[in-house]
């Protein structure tokens, strides 16, 4: 009965140490995954001056401070989203003016880009100025007011040999300045205050407001409409 107890204590001591139960041991441990170089980023300070004017002309002077941080070169592109036609576009670069890819151009959507590259541990001035007309939002026209909507129409995407995508991040800061009283303006990440809209250290922002209208061309419809039925009537009544 020893005999038996010896040789089942040395199978439970050679299965102990066989390659079977130390792959076990080996597949219970945390499998360790090379970190990830995540720091790569591009700052972009954005300052601008907006001049809405009475009739909706919309004048504008964007100047953004593009940093790139890393020790490397990168490229990228200055997006330019309008929902309009702009009479004038310009863009300079470094104080020099930049060639300008249109991409769409129509009267609901255009786009605009500027290819730049900028060096190893340095920073670059682009100004973007155009002049365009304000558009009001024509799936909520009313018969009042005229509702309108603001943010940005600049967009930034940078890259590099090492990196397919480099992460930006942008801090606005800057005023809206509207040339008539708005009604039922809200604002996003800025202050209102009376025609002026001021943003300050804000990663995005959006405003919107009405502008209030007389309808003469509904009225005169309205007229025309009224005194036809009153035509029709007295006529009938004859």
């Amino acid at each position: 009965m020893v005999k038996y107890n010896i040789i089942i204590v040395a199978f439970l001591c050679l299965l102990l140490a066989s390659p079977i139960h130390g792959q076990i041991i080996v597949d219970e441990r945390a499998i360790l995954i090379p970190d990830r170089d995540d720091t790569a980023q591009v700052n972009a300070d954005i300052s601008f001056i907006v001049d809405i004017d009475e009739n909706n002309m919309e004048k504008s002077e964007y100047k953004l401070d593009i940093s790139n941080q890393e020790n490397y070169s990168i490229e990228g592109y200055i997006e330019i989203y309008m929902e309009f036609i702009p009479e004038t576009i310009e863009v300079l670069v470094d104080g020099k003016k930049a060639d300008i890819i249109t991409q769409e151009e129509s009267y609901t959507n255009s786009r605009y880009r500027v290819k730049i590259d900028i060096a190893p541990e340095s920073d670059i001035i682009v100004e973007v100025d155009y002049k365009i007309l304000k558009t009001p939002q024509q799936w909520n026209v009313g018969l009042w007011a005229l509702q309108y909507h603001y943010n940005s129409p600049i967009n930034l995407q940078f890259s590099s040999k090492k990196e397919d995508y480099i992460r930006t991040y942008s801090k606005y800061d800057g005023k809206i300045t509207l040339g008539y009283e708005p009604s039922k303006l809200s604002c996003s990440n800025c202050i209102s205050e009376g025609k002026t809209i001021t943003v300050e250290d804000s990663d995005y922002f959006y405003v919107n407001w009405e502008k209030k209208r007389v309808p003469y061309r509904a009225g005169i419809l309205y007229l025309v409409m009224i005194f036809g039925i009153m035509y029709y009537l007295v006529k009938k009544s004859r």
